[in-house]
Order: structure tokens, then sequence, then C-alpha cells
């Protein structure tokens, strides 16, 4: 019985000892991400939204071209020609509102309006988006919005481009 546990033993530390590799093996592991669409179900009532976002993150960030009625439970629709704003929680294709939380709209100069008239329009052409990333350039306060997802820390890092300078 003393040998069979011996050998028992030394098997045991044999396999962990020689059984584990430090080397990573080539998987030959595709990136699919590239052919992924971010906007697909942003149009009508498809309730999804472009913006940045990571699995099991804790931020969504994503612009806001509208926030009444069922149509805008992500709260974008792909449609529309003006944003008011980017928010930072999203539900994606829930089918109801919800979140939409912390809304922020880059601005120049000084204050001329309404707060609530801070809306841009901004042309599609200038609109991109891919997994973790979305950006757009804003018409009326002549500005680039690039939003992006951070795996970890759970954040969102949105820097505003004007045509003199960069702001965080």
């Amino acid at each position: 019985m003393k040998k069979t546990n011996s050998i028992l033993c030394a098997f045991v530390l044999a396999g962990s000892l020689f059984g584990c590799s430090t080397t990573q093996q080539k998987t030959g592991e595709t990136d699919y991400t590239q052919y992924v669409n971010t906007f697909i179900g942003a149009a009508d009532n498809g309730h999804t939204f472009p913006g940045a976002c990571r699995p099991f993150g804790m931020i969504q960030t994503s612009p806001v071209t509208g926030a009444v009625g069922w149509r805008y439970c992500s709260e974008y629709v792909y449609t529309d020609s003006l944003i008011w704003g980017f928010t930072q929680t999203h539900l994606n294709g829930t089918g109801c509102m919800d979140l939409g939380d912390i809304l922020v709209m880059p601005v120049t100069g000084t204050r001329t309006r309404a707060w609530d008239a801070y809306r841009s329009h901004f042309p599609k052409d200038k609109e991109a988006a891919t997994p973790g990333y979305y950006t757009v350039e804003l018409t009326d306060p002549g500005v680039k919005a690039e939003l992006t997802a951070l795996p970890m820390p759970p954040c969102t890092v949105i820097p505003i481009i004007t045509p003199t300078r960069h702001l965080y």
C-alpha cells in the first residue's frame, strides 16, 4: 500500500511539473470584430445603438438623436440628422426605454442659446463606428467627437476635437 501511494504521488508530482507549459500555443484565432457593422438594427424600430461598448461593460456610450416615443427606445435612429448629445448608459435591443443617463454635448464658444437648443446636425458620411469605438463630426459646433469604451477600468474616453485644439 505504501509503495502504491508513493508511485501515485510520483505520477501526480510529475504531471503537475511537466504537464503545464508556460509557452502560449498559437491557436490561429481570427478577430471577427472587423466584420461587425454596429449600425445594423439602428434604423426605425430596431432599438439598437451604434455607440461604443464592451461585453459586460458598465459604460455603453452612444449618440442620442431623440428621446420621445417608442421609436427611440435606444435613443438613436439611423435616419435622423440631429444629435442631441451623447449619453453614457444604454440598453441595446430591449424594446423599452431605460437608462440614457448623463447627457453630454460638446460645444464651442460662449453660450448664446437656451440649454435645450444645443442639438447639432451631422453628415452621415462623417459618422463611423466599430465595436468599442464611435466617431462623428458635428456641424453646428464644428467639432469631431470620438467615443471609446475601454475594457478595464470600465470607463469611456470622449476626446472632442475642435479645429484648433483637442479637448478631453
